[in-house]
C-alpha cells in the first residue's frame, strides 16, 4: 500500500493527496503519513507487520468480519 501511494504521488508530479485517498479508499491523513515516511521506515514497518501476522498476533484483513450495527 505504501509503495502504491508513493508511486501515485510521484514526488508531487502525480496525483494530489485527495485523489490518492479517494482512489484507494483511505484517509488523506494516512496518505500524508505514508508520504512523509522514508524508505527505511517503510521496510521496517512492513517487516514487523509480516512477522507479527506470522506469529498470530495480528489478524489478517481478509479474516475480519464487518462490525454489526446497533439498532
Amino acid at each position: 500500500m505504501i509503495h502504491k501511494i508513493k508511486a501515485l504521488y510521484d514526488e508531487g508530479n502525480g496525483l494530489k493527496i485527495r485523489a490518492i485517498a479517494r482512489q484507494l479508499g483511505i484517509s488523506r491523513n494516512t496518505v500524508r503519513k505514508y508520504l512523509r515516511m522514508d524508505e527505511a521506515a517503510i521496510e521496517i514497518r512492513q517487516s514487523h507487520r509480516g512477522a507479527a501476522q506470522a506469529a498470530g498476533r495480528l489478524p489478517g484483513r481478509r479474516g475480519r468480519t464487518p462490525p454489526t450495527s446497533r439498532g
